[in-house]
Parts: C-alpha cells; structure tokens; sequence
C-alpha cells in the first residue's frame, strides 16, 4: 500500500520529478483555507515529506520541472487568478521569484495543466475567471 499525503488536498495539483518524485502543489488544506504547501512524495522511500511552502498559497496551479527545478504559475488565490510565478530548488530548498521572461507563456491561469517540453513550461486548459 502506498503512503497517502497528510492531509488531502482539494484543488492541488501534481507534478512529477525530475528524480521519480511526485510533488502535490497547494489546494485548500482541511481548515478550507486556501495553502501554499508542498509536498513531494518518494516513489523509493514510499513516503511524503513537507517542503518548504510557496511564497502565495495557490488553488489549482500549473507546475513543471524545467533545469532541475520546480517552476509553479498561475493559480487562484484570495477568489483571484494568480499572475506571480515561482520556482523551487529542490537542492537549497528554497522559492524564489520567476521572471516572466524565464516562461513560455506568463498567464494569469486557473486549472490549466503545466507541461515541460525542452526549457519551456506550456500551460494547456484552464481559465481566466469563473
């Protein structure tokens, strides 16, 4: 039986690893308020682990691994779509900005689905409202 995350997570979103990891991103925690967790699953160690949360909590964000790290857009926070994008560096465990030029496409996206081709992150799907 595989680990389950602790706690689930209503409007995250999945991304796999560069490594064989598998990273849930944000949704609504059990409070039903609106998170900025992360949590990567171990297919070897067949457990979860906490990382370090993002800088805004995000509800249904795109995500991708592009050069060995997590770049996280869109989203919707606060009933608004998120337009502020984010990378993760699993080796120093820590977020910071990421500029708009450093992205395929910038968009202000709820739902969508990230897809890393090559060095570009294409969000597919989605909305820009409700």
């Amino acid at each position: 039986m595989k680990a389950r995350t602790r706690s689930g997570h209503c409007g995250s979103s999945l991304v796999a690893g560069d490594g064989g990891e598998v990273y849930e991103i944000g949704g609504l925690g059990d409070d039903g308020g609106e998170t900025a967790w992360v949590e990567e699953y171990s297919l070897k160690e067949n457990s979860w682990r906490r990382l370090a949360p993002m800088s805004y909590p995000r509800i249904r964000p795109a995500a991708g691994f592009l050069d060995g790290k997590l770049v996280v857009t869109g989203g919707m926070p606060g009933g608004r779509i998120e337009d502020r994008n984010e990378i993760y560096d699993p080796e120093t465990g820590k977020w910071s900005p990421a500029p708009h030029a450093q992205m395929f496409q910038s968009l202000s996206n709820r739902g969508g689905t990230g897809v890393a081709l090559g060095s570009k992150l294409f969000v597919i799907g989605g909305n820009a409202g409700y």
